[in-house]
């Protein structure tokens, strides 16, 4: 029980460029264009911004809130319905 309460509290204090990429590795195959979302820490707030469709907001931002080290996720996500009109959004789905 020690173990776990001093490892969390060293969560809480997780360097803002490894919860960054951290968070990129949550990603997985939750997302279909991950190179389309911008991802940025602040001592444990991660702010998640740029284009995805809406049906991946949701697993997306569920996926990083449970992430270790973060202590609050700002959802910024732009969701788009018609994504032809959002050169990121274009090309293959790496889930599949």
């Amino acid at each position: 029980l020690a173990h776990e309460a001093k490892a969390g509290l060293l969560e809480r204090d997780v360097d803002d460029r490894v919860l960054e990429e951290r968070v990129r590795s949550a990603f997985g195959r939750t997302v279909s264009h991950p190179g389309t979302i911008t991802v940025t820490a602040d001592r444990g707030t991660v702010t998640l911004t740029r284009d995805v469709p809406p049906t991946e907001v949701q697993e997306l931002e569920q996926r990083v809130r449970s992430g270790r080290g973060v202590q609050h996720v700002e959802n910024r996500l732009s969701a788009h319905t018609r994504t032809e009109s959002v050169p990121g959004l274009q090309g293959a789905d790496v889930r599949s």
